[in-house]
């Protein structure tokens, strides 16, 4: 599941859950679709809980995501434990050209979005 926990200005932050299915995906991409509106830049943070992984309808949301959408996102802040590090820098380099960072503490991946 992909949950928006908070918007402000040009930050969007989601706690991602279990199993992330493509309705999952459409209905948490949303508001970054909406936020474009008011910027021209975002940073996102993903908190990862217990990520089981995705079925193969939001791997298809992501990819169409990524191809529309990708120049218009600056920061990508992945929060997790050290499982998840792997594949969030492999997101960054192989997905999108963005900067990703990963971070085990939430204060520190949303100071480093505002820097």
């Amino acid at each position: 599941m992909l949950t928006l926990t908070h918007l402000a200005g040009k930050q969007l932050e989601y706690r991602l859950e279990g199993q992330l299915t493509g309705e999952d995906y459409r209905q948490g991409i949303a508001p970054v679709r909406q936020a474009l509106n008011d910027q021209t830049q975002l940073n996102l943070l993903v908190e990862i809980i217990d990520f089981t992984g995705w079925d193969a309808s939001a791997i298809w949301q992501e990819a169409r995501f990524d191809l529309k959408l990708r120049d218009q996102i600056d920061k990508v802040a992945l929060v997790g434990d050290a499982r998840f590090e792997a594949w969030g820098g492999r997101f960054g380099r192989e997905l999108m050209p963005v900067q990703v960072q990963f971070f085990s503490n939430l204060q520190a991946a949303r100071d480093w979005l505002s820097s």
